[in-house]
């Protein structure tokens, strides 16, 4: 069997992965990602809000050419009072970015091949690895006949596993949340992140990049359980309460389009597992509500970036990051829920967030 030896074999191909492999690859060492094809549906638009754009520029990271749209406020209708309006350009000096989720990959993976990052196409299952448990030489992967063998492993599978099957570790999940999302067309405030909490959860409208918006509505998977109508009409009938959304839509939405993301806030009971680490949302997966997912993914891989090559004090810099982001989004979730959750105080929803 053909071996091959890398420095750091990383699993995943997300923010987190590719910043961690190309900054690993600037520094010397031999990387290997293995990654999955892209995905048939894009994801959701991301926002990037001024202070991760200014990380990523520290950090040497171009932001993607396409699928891109200015964002310079977040409208933040939330208490039943007067909607909050922050406007982003009074952070850093400049506006937040929204970002087609893939195309803001694709400019993230580009830029670790061209670090030297070698990139595989490939599933890996859990029947492909050896942990260092059960390997001597550390962790592997078996994939197609040959075995790559790597001093580290870093899970950057994302938010999907109840276990990691990297760090063999559960995740502890704080929310059953679910995010049903769909493209819609609305030109008004098209630079604005619009945000509303309702009876069942909670809407937010993305900034446009080009032509395309997304409408999302936040919820949770006993809502849905709890449906004695047919979605379609439920998410109408959220919509409705909704003014702050409602008045800006040049359509109606066409509900057959709406599709389900994974919005649980969870995180890994043990993200260290001897020479496996996990990294980003694969160790501490945010609450849409946050706003931070894509900043604390690209912090998780530089902080642990820097705790790799850092021998003396090991991980443990790295863990203690992670523990205190954990303990701080958990409570700003808490207490930004609890504000809500004073307007419908019969909501099951709303009940079990705070």
């Amino acid at each position: 069997m053909r071996r091959h030896l890398w420095d750091v074999i990383i699993v995943g191909a997300g923010p987190a992965g590719a910043v961690l492999g190309s900054l690993l690859a600037r520094a010397g060492l031999s990387v290997a990602q293995f990654s999955r094809s892209a995905p048939d549906r894009d994801g959701p638009i991301e926002l990037l809000l001024p202070s991760t754009r200014s990380l990523l520029d520290g950090l040497g990271f171009r932001e993607p050419g396409f699928g891109i749209g200015q964002c310079d406020r977040v409208v933040f209708s939330w208490t039943g009072e007067e909607a909050d309006v922050n406007e982003l350009t009074m952070i850093d000096r400049q506006h937040g970015l929204a970002v087609n989720r893939s195309s803001f990959h694709q400019a993230l993976q580009i830029e670790a091949e061209r670090s030297g990052v070698q990139n595989f196409t490939a599933t890996i299952s859990k029947r492909k690895l050896l942990s260092p448990s059960t390997s001597r030489s550390g962790p592997e992967i078996l994939l197609d006949g040959e075995k790559h063998s790597g001093n580290w492993m870093i899970d950057a599978t994302g938010r999907g596993h109840s276990t990691s099957y990297i760090t063999r570790s559960k995740r502890i999940t704080f929310s059953q949340n679910i995010a049903l999302a769909l493209p819609i067309q609305a030109t008004s405030h098209a630079e604005a992140l619009l945000i509303d909490a309702v009876e069942d959860g909670w809407w937010y409208l993305s900034p446009a990049t080009g032509k395309r918006r997304d409408l999302v509505f936040v919820t949770d998977k006993q809502t849905l359980r709890s449906l004695n109508c047919k979605r379609s009409d439920w998410l109408s009938a959220q919509l409705r309460k909704s003014e702050t959304i409602c008045d800006i839509l040049d359509t109606d939405p066409d509900w057959n389009s709406v599709y389900g993301v994974d919005a649980r806030f969870a995180a890994l009971e043990n993200p260290i597992n001897l020479r496996t680490v996990a990294v980003g949302d694969a160790a501490l997966a945010l609450d849409p509500l946050s706003g931070q997912g894509s900043l604390l993914a690209i912090k998780s891989a530089a902080i642990l970036f820097h705790s790799i090559l850092n021998t003396e004090k090991g991980l443990k810099s790295y863990e203690s990051w992670i523990q205190q982001a954990h303990k701080q989004e958990f409570q700003l979730c808490l207490d930004t829920y609890r504000k809500a959750s004073h307007r419908f105080p019969n909501s099951g929803f709303w009940k079990r967030h705070i």
